[in-house]
Order: structure tokens, then C-alpha cells, then sequence
């Protein structure tokens, strides 16, 4: 007999869309740049996420940036093959005193060779006297090859001036490794103008032999790309 085209069948295991138990992906970032006046800094950022088998996920994030403090947060997001929607809730310091940060997120995962999102919060800030802002960002990613990626990143911070960030990125992963080297250049535009080089490295820590875009397809989202290529 025929099999039944309406029958379900599920994705085979170890596409990235479906896993039969949970299991624990993760990347460390680390690297260095210089900004003008000739500022120098290091940044670095680890993510590791608990995929639950069921297209629920949820991510636990921290990075640093030795000119512009450190953050921490968690994830909590559905991923289907077409889209990942969620929420994030942590602490940054990207403004004076610091702030607790609650927001949504959102990508596009659908296409072989693009990832799109975006990211809309509100912000607490700590310290009295500095107003709460909200803060918007857009992102994308566009895989030359399953181990090469162009980046662009745009967001804006509110607060009493307002600040405006965007990047450009380049990264490569090594055939068969999970080794990744990252580039980016980026601005920021608040009080003062601002611009900045990085060069850095990505370990991936995740099943064997997969490719930088499957990684990023675990884990679509992140915070901030002065602390995390």
C-alpha cells in the first residue's frame, strides 16, 4: 500500500528545527578592536542554550566590553522552521548607572541563506535621576556559504540624548572545525560620534560538524554586537 501523503512525519534527527531530547548548544566569543582617538578595548560574550526537543528553547547570555561595561540575560523563544519569536529580560550597563531590560524578539529563519530579526525593549534604569528609554534593534545575517556570513546590525537607545549603533560583519568558520574568525566594523552616534574596528574568534560548541549557519539557526538571537560578534 501506498503511504499516506497526509500523514505526519516528523523532521529527521539532527536538523536543526528538531531534536528527539534536549541538548545544550553554546559559543564563546573573545576579541579586540580599536575606536577613534585611538581607544583601545577587548570584548568578549558566551551564549549556551537548552533546546527542549519540542521547538521551545531558552538561552542564557553574558558579554563584556572593557570601554562600555558588561550584561546579562535570558531567553526564552519558540523556534518552527519558518520563524523564532520570545521574549528577554537581563542587566546592561550600556548606559550611565546601568539598567534592567525587558523586551520581545523576533527573526526570520526561513530562507537557506538569511536570517532577519529584530529586538524592542523597555529599560529600568538603576541609578535615580536617569530616565528609563526604550531601545529598538534590527539584524541579519546572509550565508555566502553555510560557513560564511555577512552581517548588519542598526538599533537605537533612547534616554536623554539618544544614541544610534550599526555595524558591518564578516565571519568565517574553518572547514570541519568549529573554529570561527570574526571582523566588524560599526558606529555609535550619541553625545559624541564614535566608530570602531574589532577582530576576534568563535568557538562553537554544539553537535559535530555543524556549520556556522545551522549554529546560528539554533540560536538567532543576541544583545549587543560591540560585545558579541
Amino acid at each position: 500500500m501506498a503511504a499516506d501523503p497526509l500523514v505526519y512525519s516528523p523532521a529527521p534527527a539532527g536538523h536543526p528545527f528538531y531534536n528527539p531530547a534536549p541538548m545544550i548548544v553554546a559559543d564563546i566569543s573573545f576579541g579586540g578592536g580599536f575606536g577613534t582617538s585611538d581607544t583601545k578595548f577587548a570584548a568578549g560574550g558566551a551564549r549556551a542554550v537548552i533546546d527542549f526537543g519540542n521547538s521551545w528553547n531558552a538561552m542564557v547570555e553574558i558579554e563584556g566590553q572593557s570601554n562600555n561595561g558588561f550584561g546579562g540575560y535570558g531567553h526564552f523563544y519558540k523556534r518552527e522552521p519558518g520563524f523564532a519569536l520570545g521574549a528577554y529580560a537581563g542587566v546592561n550597563n550600556l548606559q550611565s548607572g546601568g539598567a534592567v531590560t525587558l523586551g520581545v524578539e523576533g527573526a526570520y529563519v526561513g530562507h537557506p541563506n538569511l536570517i532577519v530579526g529584530g529586538q524592542l525593549a523597555w529599560n529600568k534604569t538603576v541609578t535615580t535621576g536617569n530616565p528609563d528609554f526604550g531601545s529598538a534593534r534590527a539584524f541579519g545575517a546572509f550565508y555566502v556559504l553555510p560557513t560564511t556570513k555577512v552581517t548588519a546590525d542598526i538599533g537605537w537607545f533612547g534616554g536623554t540624548t539618544g544614541t544610534t549603533h550599526g555595524s558591518l560583519g564578516l565571519s568565517h568558520q574553518f572547514a570541519n572545525m568549529p573554529y570561527v574568525i570574526d571582523g566588524r566594523i560599526g558606529f555609535s552616534n550619541g553625545t559624541t560620534n564614535r566608530s570602531y574596528v574589532m577582530v576576534g574568534g568563535t568557538l562553537l560548541i554544539g553537535p559535530p560538524g555543524e556549520s556556522l549557519y545551522d549554529h546560528d539557526m539554533r540560536m538567532p538571537f543576541n544583545i549587543n554586537p560591540m560585545m558579541k560578534f
